[in-house]
């Protein structure tokens, strides 16, 4: 389904090669490279979470940056800017423990469909992608998510969409407490993100959980959060390889980009490559479901 697919397998067949089984390590981060991240379902998330408390709690409404998020969705949440966003993640993310996070994730993944396409979340997976992990796992490499996006929040569902098992899961982390009575032992999340797993910080944790450097790493084209990965897996004696999706094509996914271009210019200068959804997938969605939506979706 990837068009020019064969300079693309051509070059992790030498990477294959080149590198002994323990070491054909591949790193991806997940949101807009595995599944579009137009919404964010973490956003989603985030909203669904501050819904529910508001019930409870209506004076939520009268509170910034809940306010916003409340009475705009998650269009209300993205424009609040950084700061407020991670306000707005360490409220809904913290004061429970993981397993407590890990199930009201599923329960929002079980319930959730996207905005645009109608679907589960689950149902978004890109197909070539799907395609580019079999192909790599049938050659021996172990898959790992880098991703921005909290890591309890991505191990809810890496297994069942990705087949990724929890311990392959790099995401942010929030600072957390043990919790000791007689009954259990179990670590509760505090308000406050220990680890936002974000350009730089994706290397550093890369190297603190796998403790080695990947020999393929891909990444797409948004904020530039992915440049510092894509750098770290390309500057090395080896062959490797490093693919960044471009979102080019508005009418069966979506179209943007970034106002600095900071990614495709390190794709240029690096040697990165550049997988255009437009011109190089036949296929964007491989579920029945989804390719209906697409082809039906202006």
């Amino acid at each position: 389904m990837l068009r020019r697919a064969h300079a693309v397998l051509l070059a992790l067949f030498t990477v294959a090669l080149s590198a002994p089984v323990h070491e054909r390590i591949a790193v991806f981060e997940n949101d807009g490279t595995l599944w579009p991240e137009q919404p964010l379902p973490e956003a989603a998330f985030v909203v669904a979470r501050l819904g529910a408390e508001a019930v409870d709690k209506p004076q939520l409404a009268d509170v910034e940056p809940y306010r916003s998020v409340l009475s705009r969705g998650v269009d209300g949440l993205t424009s609040l800017g950084r700061d407020a966003v991670l306000a707005a993640v360490e409220h809904t993310h913290s004061g429970m423990t993981d397993t407590a996070l890990e199930a009201e994730a599923r329960s929002f993944f079980a319930n959730a469909t996207h905005p645009r396409f109608g679907v589960p979340y689950a149902a978004l997976v890109y197909r070539p992608m799907r395609e580019l992990l079999a192909y790599l796992r049938e050659h021996g490499f172990t898959i790992h998510l880098c991703t921005v996006g909290d890591q309890d929040f991505v191990r809810s569902f890496a297994l069942p969409v990705y087949e990724v098992p929890r311990d392959h899961v790099i995401g942010s982390a929030f600072q957390k407490e043990l919790v000791l009575d007689k009954e259990q032992a179990v670590l509760q999340r505090m308000p406050e993100i220990s680890s936002f797993n974000d350009r730089d910080e994706k290397v550093f944790n890369i190297v603190r959980q796998i403790g080695q450097r990947p020999v393929v790493a891909v990444g797409h084209v948004h904020t530039g959060g992915d440049v510092a990965m894509l750098t770290w897996s390309r500057m090395q004696a080896r062959p490797s390889l490093e693919l960044v999706v471009n979102h080019d094509d508005p009418v069966r996914e979506f179209a943007y980009g970034e106002a600095n271009g900071e990614t495709l210019a390190a794709a240029r200068e690096r040697g990165f490559a550049v997988v255009s959804m437009k011109k190089d997938w036949d296929e964007i969605f491989d579920r029945p479901e989804a390719r209906s939506m697409q082809q039906a979706t202006p």
